[in-house]
């Protein structure tokens, strides 16, 4: 079996877009649970908490309870990015498929994930059977800005509202996403910094280490309150649901119908997310 060019170009530029994604990923990506689904809506089941009987007495009758199961929605959206490249650009590409065209590609899906799934922690989400029914964010789950920076007793008190709902923090991964100025005022506390706390430099790398367990992800795609005030979310791995089609696809094809007939190349993606339980997330907030 033979193969032209156009065939090497394209397998090339897909399998180097999928090892780009593998690689580095979005900055959200493997901390929640995916499922790959087919259609626009998905549904997740969700089951109430779960007690204990005692046994009073020898032969007493057995109690059923109702779980109280529940549903909740994510709708997936499709998103897409082209590009047009000539012949002379198609052969520097098969000469270096990490080029700044397919980073830019890459990295523009990448940005998207994180936008979902931020929306996600941070909205709505579509309940019942059907997903027509709607749960904002709990207020009780937000930590108020108090004319303050981002502090210790911030960071503490949402990890404390988390134990309260019953999160075990000792084996529950727990994240706490950060944007750019969060994370400059995280690198402020003299007790996330000092060596007094830490095994090892928090400065010296550019990994943030774990405090109290917590695990650091900064990003720059977390929205501000406003003009003036901040956030960061602090949540569980279990806080969120993500439904998708399947991993970014890539298409290429000549246009006969443009000058010079360069190549389109589209990558699409599907994705969709839904918040399972507002009492997993926190939305610490501040100046």
């Amino acid at each position: 079996m033979s193969y032209t060019k156009s065939d090497i170009f394209v397998n090339s530029y897909n399998a180097i877009l999928h090892h780009l994604a593998e690689q580095e990923g979005a900055k959200l990506k493997g901390l929640f649970a995916e499922e790959v689904k087919v259609g626009e809506k998905h549904f997740f089941d969700r089951i109430g908490a779960k007690s204990v009987s005692e046994i009073s007495s020898l032969g007493s009758p057995i109690v059923q309870t109702d779980s109280g199961f529940t549903r909740r929605m994510a709708t997936v959206a499709d998103f897409y990015d082209s590009e047009l490249v000539s012949d002379i650009e198609k052969m520097q590409l098969l000469v270096d498929p990490t080029n700044p065209i397919v980073r830019a590609m890459k990295n523009a899906h990448d940005r998207n994930y994180d936008d979902v799934v931020i929306a996600a922690l941070l909205g709505a989400a579509a309940t019942g059977k059907t997903g027509s029914g709607s749960t904002v964010f709990s207020t009780d789950n937000v930590i108020a800005h108090g004319s303050t920076t981002l502090t210790l007793a911030k960071f503490l008190n949402a990890l404390r509202l988390l134990e309260e709902y019953d999160v075990d923090t000792d084996r529950n991964d727990i994240y706490c996403l950060l944007s750019p100025k969060a994370k400059e005022d995280l690198l402020a506390i003299t007790n996330y910094i000092s060596s007094d706390f830490q095994l090892a430099p928090t400065l010296a790398g550019r990994m943030l280490p774990t405090f109290r367990g917590v695990k650091f992800i900064s990003t720059n795609r977390i929205p501000n309150v406003d003009g003036t005030n901040f956030r960061a979310i602090m949540c569980t791995g279990d806080a969120l649901r993500i439904a998708k089609h399947s991993e970014p696809m890539v298409s290429i094809d000549k246009r006969v119908d443009l000058v010079n007939h360069p190549f389109q190349i589209y990558t699409g993606s599907s994705i969709g997310a839904v918040r399972m339980e507002e009492n997993l997330v926190i939305d610490i907030r501040f100046q």
